[in-house]
């Protein structure tokens, strides 16, 4: 809408800065001499150059239009000069009033450019060939009134170096607007070129790009007094390449083609409305695009120095900025209390090799030895994204240099840093000495990445005038390998690192600096908000205050009276260090990790009410405590105090983790300790025998009883523990987990599948087939006619069992095909042949693995007969079995993945007994069967989860021996040509010999075995189930459902028969 407002506001003011004239003069033909308004008419008068019309001059400097007189200019054509160096497309004198509305097509142009001379599918030689070419120019002198307009349609198009799409040598009482396109090529140009200043507004709309060697897509050298709005696009490069030259490219770059430009923007003067980017914006017709500003070179997408400036230097100024409002549209206006304000996107790409990038960058400058300053009224607000990336170089992405004046830098979005390669830095802010930035506020993120070998930086203040930051988003900094994995900086007790991984550097302060890390004002704490990276302080009474979010990163405190506070919901996770000792820590709240690998020295500590101290014990110094307190160190009623681990240590040891001038415990030692230690381990606390001033921490390795395991658990737990010493990633993830619930969910990962859930989705699949096999006997001992016939059936399951004390429950379903064909025979009304073929999914409830597939196939023989009203119903059958399996195991940051394959086979038995009680159209049946099934699975290694993840696990043999009541009441519709039956079930299911499965296994590579005991079902269960079967004398048709529903179990079968007769 924004955008709108301003296009009507210069629409508007070219219509009523146009002189009043009574006709204008129409060009709707070729010219090939200078148009000029003063020749126009009688005395001048306005030239409008239509669609058909255009002014074409060559080899000739033109200008193809003059206006010299008090009119206008509309170009809906084309106006073309070329050939000549000092070509001008339009001229604006001096002094007169009108304006200049371009809708077509200017063009001042080479008539020779380069060309490919090596082959190599690139261009060489020069970017152009003429110099001090113009598409538009306002001479110098007398102010120009009126505004300059290139609308949406329109474009120049310019070829020359030392030239210019547009340039104002002249001040201009209007607005400078561009929203269509403006192109430049050739070096030491300029796409617009505010040198004589502007009193209205410079719109920067549509798109504007600039290409050659030190070439500047927008320069504001003189003063505007209204405001520099980036309504587009304006980019700069100097590049030839569509690719990012790499080690195997590079061979086809030539030296031309990584040509470095100027910057996107440039301004040297101020801008007494301020600097705006627009941002997304919701309009009618949807969301507007944001503004972008690019620079694929070294210098600055957007550099502001006096250096810049045209003429005699002065200092900078940007006022505060306003956006219009509009009455007719109910937009109020929208004051800003910052002189730059950015919501699009600023962004800095070195692309080649060895190219510093940086986004924006503010200073003043030295000229002839007096200092000119910049000032932003307010400061600088960023709620959009401001990016910088380079290769083998440093990208910086904020840079405030010497003489820059800036109240405050307020983050509400992204400033982003990355840079890869060998001597990599990235840098997200940088105050340089000699610049003024009091206050510093981050709202969302400030990131900083360096992949490789470098170092990186979210803020670094040198100036010594920074005294406040406050956060209440991330400030993140990473180190990557080439892979992109984050390398965690090791915890380090000196600033002395190769390469450093730092979110704040305040380290030459000398001033007094507070950080402040806080809830902003409606928000909730979670993981997102905090500081990852080291924070560095100077040598001030510095204050780092914590009451929300995380801090992940060393603390380096400098000389001076230096204070640490932690409260409400924050976790501080750190390595202290403090050059004097003269640091006191100070908790209300939350938890102070303490991480250091050398003893860490204070002054005082106080820990009250609610507040945590947890000591990473694993790496702690030998017999010397992990923070020495040089005065006293208070434990206050309802303080904590816990350890951590990096790493397990065995079967425990015990660690000076206070010693204090004076130790004061406000509580009894068992209610300071904390259960929230690493859980495999129990925690004690004590004083010293010889010190009562000294705290010791004691770590005892658990027994499996004491951790809460089952019988099945338990078996494995010396097993599996050896393996997490060996392997000192999984043994990391174990040493973190504090709880109950996060330990088990990561243990129960790492076993085998032992609850015989491979039987119970065989028992499934073999239920199906024999519930087909069923259906097929009763449709066909109650079809009119002893027929035999080719069935097939479709049949799914499901089954569901919950967890229970001795192993973890799963789900899992199936679907399958059976087929058979059978006839009468002898005393049999019907004896048959079947094939099965069933796929199953299993998965443990809870866990994270891809689920166990089953692949089955069986053959197998039935039959029928029906002896004074009973019947009988026999099956027998055997089968192979596929299985695969992907085990993964997901622990916090750990994830690694176990894959097997391994075969088996079975063999089942099933007979049934029953009697139909006929009663007219209804009958019941009453019946009675017994179920036999036994499946054997072969032993199998998983491979690819590495030392403690992959198993061995030896043969198994399941099986399973049940009976089941059962009592059907159905009735029987149609005729002897179609009928339809439908019928209900109810019955009893009883385990007779229960279900036999041990599982034996070993870690790979340890000759450890354990073995674990699948816990019988629960011996009995009800059955339900309904069904509707028809048939003709051609086919019969039936569909059949079950549930087999236990204490903490149920399986469902669903079965689809069709039969057809021969």
């Amino acid at each position: 809408m924004r955008k709108s407002l301003l296009l009507s506001s210069a629409l508007s003011a070219a219509v009523l800065g146009t002189p009043i004239a009574f006709a204008d003069v129409d060009v709707t033909d070729e010219r090939t001499d200078t148009l000029r308004t003063s020749e126009q008419g009688t005395g001048g008068d306005n030239i409008v150059i239509t669609t058909t019309g255009r002014v074409i001059i060559s080899d000739d400097p033109g200008p193809g239009v003059i206006l010299d007189t008090d009119h206008t200019l509309v170009n809906q054509g084309s106006i073309q000069v070329g050939g000549a160096d000092n070509a001008v497309g339009v001229q604006v004198s001096a002094g007169v009033t009108g304006g200049v509305t371009n809708e077509g097509r200017i063009e001042v142009s080479d008539t020779e450019g380069p060309s490919d001379e090596d082959g190599d599918g690139d261009l060489d030689g020069p970017t152009a060939f003429g110099t001090n070419r113009v598409g538009i120019l306002i001479e110098d002198g007398d102010t120009f009134t009126g505004d300059i307009l290139n609308t949406g349609a329109g474009s120049i198009i310019v070829e020359g170096n030392q030239s210019a799409g547009i340039r104002s040598l002249g001040r201009i009482d209007g607005n400078l607007t561009n929203l269509g396109r403006i192109t430049i090529i050739g070096d030491q140009s300029y796409g617009i070129d505010v040198r004589g200043g502007l009193s209205g507004d410079l719109t920067l709309g549509g798109t504007i790009q600039a290409n050659g060697i030190d070439t500047v897509a927008v320069r504001v050298g003189s003063v505007i007094d209204g405001m520099l709005f980036v309504d587009g696009t304006v980019e700069s490069s100097a590049l030839r390449l569509s690719f990012r030259p790499t080690p195997i490219t590079s061979r086809f770059v030539d030296d031309d083609d990584i040509n470095r430009s100027g910057s996107a923007i440039q301004v040297g003067a101020s801008l007494l409305g301020g600097f705006y980017t627009r941002g997304l914006e919701q309009t009618e017709t949807g969301l507007n695009s944001q503004s972008t500003i690019v620079a694929r070179t070294t210098a600055p997408a957007v550099w502001i120095s006096p250096e810049f400036a045209t003429g005699t230097p002065d200092n900078i100024f940007f006022g505060a900025v306003t956006l219009p409002g509009d009455e007719e549209n109910d937009i109020e206006a929208e004051e800003f209390a910052f002189g730059f304000v950015s919501r699009g996107t600023i962004t800095a790409n070195g692309f080649v090799d060895g190219y510093d990038s940086t986004a924006l960058r503010i200073e003043g400058a030295i000229i002839d030895g007096t200092l000119y300053t910049t000032t932003f009224e307010g400061g600088l607000y960023n709620a959009g994204t401001m990016a910088s990336q380079a290769y083998d170089a440093t990208a910086t992405t904020i840079l405030v240099g010497n003489g820059a004046i800036l109240p405050v830098i307020q983050n509400e979005f992204t400033i982003r840093s990355a840079a890869e390669g060998i001597g990599a830095n990235s840098r997200a802010v940088v105050i340089l000495a000699g610049a003024q930035v009091p206050t510093f506020r981050n709202n969302d993120l400030i990131i900083a990445i360096t992949s490789g070998q470098g170092s990186a930086y979210g803020i670094i203040d040198q100036s010594n005038t920074l005294g406040l930051i406050e956060n209440t988003g991330a400030i993140s900094t990473f180190l990557q390998d080439e892979n992109g994995q984050d390398l965690l900086a090791d915890n380090a007790d000196s600033p002395e690192e190769v390469a450093e991984r730092t979110a704040i550097d305040v380290r030459n302060s000398t001033i007094d600096v507070t950080f402040r890390q806080f809830l902003g004002e409606g928000e909730e704490d979670d993981e997102d908000i905090g500081v990852r990276g080291d924070i560095r302080m100077g040598s001030g009474d510095d204050t780092i205050d914590v009451s929300a979010g995380a801090i992940n990163g060393d603390l380096y405190f400098g000389d001076g009276a230096d204070t640490l506070m932690v409260s409400g919901t924050a976790r501080v996770s750190t390595s202290l260090n403090d050059s004097d000792g003269d640091l006191s820590i100070q908790a209300s709240g939350g938890d102070l990790e303490i991480l250091n690998t050398e003893t860490a020295t204070i002054r005082e500590a106080t820990f009250g009410d609610g507040s945590r101290l947890i000591f990473q014990v694993d790496l702690a110094p030998t017999n010397a405590p992990l923070l020495d307190v040089s005065e006293t160190a208070t434990f206050g009623a309802g303080s904590r105090v816990t350890a951590s681990l990096s790493n397990l240590i065995g079967e425990g040891s015990s660690y000076i983790v206070l010693r204090a001038n004076s130790l004061v415990i406000d509580e009894a030692l068992t209610e300071l300790e904390n259960t929230d230690a690493p859980y495999l381990y129990a925690s004690t606390l004590s004083r010293d025998a010889n010190d009562n001033d000294t705290l010791i921490l004691t770590l005892r390795r658990r027994t499996a009883n004491e951790l809460g395991m089952h019988s099945n658990q338990g078996v494995a737990y010396n097993a599996a523990f050896q393996t997490w010493e060996d392997n000192s990633d999984l043994g990391a993830a174990f040493a973190s987990l504090t709880n109950a619930q996060d330990f088990f969910a990561a243990y129960d990962q790492l076993m085998p599948e032992y609850s015989a859930s491979a039987i119970q989705f065989a028992i499934a699949s073999n239920d199906s087939t024999i519930g087909a096999l069923s259906n097929r006997l009763d449709a066909a001992r109650r079809s009119p006619d002893s027929t035999g016939g080719l069935w097939v059936q479709e049949f799914g399951y499901f089954a569901d069992r919950a967890a229970n004390s001795f192993g973890p429950g799963y789900r899992g379903h199936g679907v399958g095909v059976a087929a058979g064909i059978d006839r009468p025979a002898g005393p049999f009304y019907s004896v048959g042949l079947n094939l099965v073929g069933a796929a199953s999914e299993i998965a443990e409830s809870n866990g994270v693995d891809q689920p166990m597939t089953a692949l089955t196939g069986q053959f197998g023989g039935y039959g029928g007969f029906e002896v004074a009203g009973f019947t009988g119903d026999f099956y027998a059958g055997a089968g192979i079995d596929r299985f695969e399996s992907e085990r993964r195991v997901l622990i916090g940051t750990f994830d690694q993945t176990a894959t097997a394959e391994w075969t088996g086979y079975h063999y089942s038995a099933s007979a049934r007994f029953g009697r139909d009680l006929e009663m007219g159209r209804w009958y019941a049946r009453p019946a009675v069967s017994i179920d036999y099934l036994r499946l054997f699975e072969s032993s199998f290694e998983e491979t690819g989860g590495g030392v403690g993840i992959d198993l061995n696990v030896d043969d198994r043999e399941t099986q399973t021996f049940s009976s089941t009541a059962s009592f059907t009441v159905g009735g029987r519709f149609g005729d002897s040509d179609s009928w339809w039956a439908p019928q209900f079930r109810i019955g009893y299911r009883n385990e007779l010999g229960g279900i036999d499965s041990d599982t034996t296994a070993t870690f790979a590579g340890y000759n450890n075995p354990f073995t674990f005991q699948a816990e019988d079902l629960p011996g009995s269960g009800v059955i339900l189930g309904f069904g509707v079967q028809a048939g003709s004398d051609y086919s019969t048709f039936s569909f059949d459902y079950d549930a087999d529903l236990r204490e903490g179990f149920v399986r469902h079968t669903a079965r689809l028969v069709v039969r057809l007769v021969f």
